[in-house]
């Protein structure tokens, strides 16, 4: 049996133990291969294998997990094709496409069986559908001693995430259960430790102390209540908060989502579940049918969506002996009896597997996918799963950052008051404030016609004094003239809470900066679930701290680009002051400098390849420069003079 994942280490870790499980429990010789990013293969071989599963942490729809090649061999294959697919709520009608071309037999769906006949029925009629959860109990809990219930600090602690809009009102349910709780806690009198930021989610070793330290955790179905089958969903959700970057979730739904909602209602259980109750952390849940694993009052405390019996609740957490009990059949029900164990679930994969599958081949050489294996790293540039270009990528990023930065007054005045900000320090994390930085020194660098990007893009500022929002619009083309209002108090606006995003939808998804080297480097703009729009969330808590500062780098923006500065060259002075040789070694420098009529560049090779005792001239010029501030700093003033 081949196994086709994505093997790079990921923040969680059920995708990690789903993955493992299958080689560490399965009774079949199962191989694991990681085709992402393999643009080719000289070893690779599918008829060594009778089996070929797919694992959900390959999206079949993308070139990159599936390379073209890979997906030749699969299409040829004709033994039996197993995938295992999460994320049903969007691109249905796409990744059925992919399934039929590749000749999937089976499918493992987290879907509840209700949901199969809207979703695969027709697209899939000769596909054989089997159910399966988002995840199981993980195996090192099973043996686990976390400590009393009744001694721990906190009496709730919880971790969200903020899904996308189109992902319906059940997939707002995260927040809202942590956000009615914790308007609550305070007037009865409950220690919480709740968050739903992205920056705040724990994963592995420090998720499980987290749970330990909590009497009681929150919790709500794993799913959606709107599927979109070809995009148009979350393009429309994209488009309103374009237009209206303030809007919230209500008005969203009843301005665009109220003709989905509920169209395909996806309501499972949560991995989160079995690893609350493996740590014995009461479950308190909004009611749900939690795919038929528990039931209210038996196995957890139901909280009603508009929190009328919260009362009830916080009752039930302070009884420590009716916290235990709930807690103790939890474990016993979902942990202990062992039907929802990683082996469990191997066990019946393998009772499919012998039902739908046969042996195709004798051919039992692991040669060929073990050097299919040593081939990758060098194909992909990836080594044991990591990314060995990723700590190079990271410090490209911080460099361009700083240099961004650093060339720009009003940026450089931002993060100086940044720096010397003991509470904007403790409001904004430094590393939220590096990427508004980056990407607002991309937009400004655009503005004034700087040719930094693949691309070249103009900005066109969209103000919408209603709703208190500021949009900065990516327009194709170097340059362009139109201006954005003219009498803006743009201070008190974002001082009042105004919103500020980049919309780049109609240049792309990233935008490219030429480093020095000549090579382009990717930037993405969006986050998850929103593709194309960056927030500055950043930027707008410094705002309400110090809205002057943050006025002063985004106002240019409503102004006229001013014209491209002429290079003037060193002023002739210069040549007086340093001595002879370093003079005459900047003369020729001079002659080589690129200039806006279009000039090469000075490089490292074109230095090299200069006339005899050049590249020791420069270097004596660059020197001299550098040990004198003064002189450096006249230079730098001429220079930005022009």
């Amino acid at each position: 049996m081949l196994l086709l994942a994505d093997t790079r280490s990921s923040g969680a870790g059920t995708m990690l133990q789903h993955r493992q499980a299958f080689a560490k429990y399965s009774k079949h010789d199962v191989s694991v291969y990681d085709p992402c990013g393999v643009d080719h293969s000289r070893f690779f071989d599918l008829d060594d294998f009778d089996v070929v599963v797919i694992h959900y942490s390959i999206t079949i729809t993308a070139e990159w997990y599936l390379p073209p090649w890979l997906r030749r061999q699969l299409r040829e294959f004709d033994g039996a094709k197993i995938l295992f697919l999460q994320d049903e709520y969007r691109w249905i009608d796409l990744v059925t496409e992919v399934i039929r071309e590749l000749g999937i037999t089976v499918l493992y769906s987290v879907a509840p069986p209700a949901a199969w006949e809207l979703l695969y029925r027709e697209r899939l009629p000769d596909v054989q559908i089997l159910p399966t959860l988002t995840g199981y109990v993980p195996s090192n809990l099973v043996t686990r001693r976390p400590p009393p219930t009744r001694n721990r600090p906190v009496d709730i602690g919880y971790r969200g995430r903020v899904l996308p809009y189109w992902t319906g009102a059940l997939g707002q349910e995260k927040v809202s259960i942590a956000r009615g709780v914790l308007e609550r806690a305070a007037g009865n009198g409950l220690r919480c430790d709740i968050a739903w930021g992205e920056n705040d989610r724990l994963y592995g070793e420090k998720w499980y102390r987290f749970l330990e330290s909590a009497k009681a955790t929150l919790g709500t179905g794993s799913g959606t209540s709107i599927s979109d089958f070809d995009g148009s969903v979350e393009h429309a959700v994209t488009s309103y908060l374009a237009a209206h970057p303030g809007a919230d979730f209500e008005e969203v739904a009843g301005s665009v989502l109220a003709p989905y909602e509920g169209n395909v209602l996806i309501d499972v259980i949560s991995p989160r579940i079995f690893e609350a109750a493996a740590l014995n952390t009461l479950l308190v849940l909004f009611p749900g049918p939690y795919s038929n694993a528990v039931e209210p009052w038996e196995h957890y405390v139901p909280l009603e969506r508009d929190f009328s019996n919260f009362g009830q609740v916080v009752e039930f957490v302070r009884d420590a002996s009716r916290l235990e009990q709930m807690t103790r059949r939890a474990r016993s029900t979902l942990i202990e009896s062992g039907n929802f164990s990683l082996s469990s679930f191997i066990g019946r994969f393998d009772e499919d597997v012998d039902q739908h599958a046969d042996r195709r081949t004798t051919r039992r050489s692991r040669r060929a996918i073990a050097l299919a294996r040593l081939e990758r790293p060098f194909v992909t540039g990836t080594l044991a799963g990591r990314d060995v270009r990723a700590g190079r990528n990271s410090l490209t990023r911080a460099r361009l950052t700083t240099t961004l930065t650093l060339r720009d007054p009003e940026l450089r005045r931002l993060a100086y008051t940044y720096l010397s900000s003991s509470r904007a320090r403790a409001s904004v994390k430094p590393r939220r404030l590096a990427r508004d930085l980056l990407r607002l020194g991309l937009i400004r660098a655009a503005h004034v016609g700087a040719r930094a990007t693949a691309v070249p893009f103009s900005v066109r500022p969209r103000l919408d004094r209603r709703g208190k929002s500021l949009a900065l619009e990516s327009v194709p083309g170097a340059r362009e003239n139109a201006s954005g209002p003219e009498t803006i108090d743009l201070g008190q606006l974002l001082a009042d809470g105004a919103t500020l995003v980049w919309d780049h939808r109609r240049v792309g998804l990233e935008t490219h900066y030429r480093r020095a080297s000549g090579r382009w480097f990717g930037i993405s703009v969006g986050y998850y679930g929103v593709l194309g729009i960056h927030h500055f969330a950043a930027l707008e808590r410094l705002a309400s701290l110090n809205p002057s500062v943050v006025a002063g780098a985004v106002e240019p923006l409503f102004r006229r680009p001013p014209r491209p500065r002429k290079d003037r060259g060193y002023p002739p002075w210069v040549f007086k002051v340093l001595p002879r040789r370093q003079s005459r070694a900047l003369i020729r420098h001079q002659a080589r400098r690129p200039r806006v009529s279009g000039r090469r560049p000075v490089t490292p090779v074109a230095i090299a390849m200069a006339p005899r005792n050049y590249a020791a001239k420069a270097y004596a010029v660059a020197r001299v420069t550098s040990e004198r501030p003064t002189l450096a700093a006249v230079l730098t003033a001429w220079r930005d003079s022009a």
